[in-house]
């Protein structure tokens, strides 16, 4: 019984030196944090594309109130307007208006045959590694539909000849789409800029 006692005791003072040290320790690396932060991080949408340039958005949020650098508030594509007008109400500076951006496939190739049977892994990168693809135009989509598996907001669809199509009031020009083709097919550019030339054929014509 007296040993049972005396691990009890031994144990109890471990645990309260333990705690003791870890509140000291707690207070010693404390870091502030701005409350601001927190405000920005609740205004954007949690959506972590990356399209504002950050691997998040607490990241984002942390850059606006905390970088030495001026950085640009009106970065998240997805919040628009609105959270681009709310953080600058929270930072005290007057947000600048952005024009909309979206993905632009650089291919309007349709119904083009392969040539050579491929029967690999079911994706774009994979096909690609294979000579290049598996179809005639060695500058055309693959049609494996990659870009539209890692689109975060379903913005691109595949249509019944496997060509990918961009909805545009969706896409919020994270780059995804475009960091993944391996033949770099899409574009990322204003939506004023709307006339495309939608290929990427750089064989020069018959002299």
């Amino acid at each position: 019984m007296d040993v049972i006692i005396s691990i009890a005791i031994v144990m109890g003072s471990l645990g309260m030196i333990l705690g003791i040290s870890l509140a000291i320790a707690a207070r010693i690396f404390y870091i502030e944090t701005d409350p601001r932060q927190d405000q920005i991080e609740n205004l954007l949408p949690g959506v972590n594309c990356g399209a504002c340039g950050f691997t998040g958005c607490d990241r984002y949020a942390e850059a606006i109130t905390k970088s030495k650098d001026k950085i640009e508030i009106n970065l998240c594509t997805p919040g628009g307007e609105e959270t681009t007008e709310a953080i600058g109400g929270i930072m005290g500076v007057k947000a600048e208006k952005r024009e909309k951006r979206i993905a632009v496939l650089m291919c309007s190739a349709k119904n083009v045959k392969d040539k050579f049977s491929y029967s690999g892994p079911g994706n774009c990168r994979s096909a690609f590694l294979t000579q290049g693809g598996q179809k005639n135009c060695k500058y055309g989509c693959l049609g494996f539909g990659d870009c539209a598996e890692v689109c975060p907001t379903e913005a691109i669809y595949m249509d019944e000849n496997n060509m990918p199509h961009v909805i545009e009031e969706r896409c919020i020009a994270c780059g995804k789409c475009a960091e993944i083709c391996p033949k770099n097919l899409y574009q990322i550019l204003p939506v004023s800029n709307y006339v495309h030339v939608r290929c990427k054929n750089l064989d020069k014509g018959v002299s």
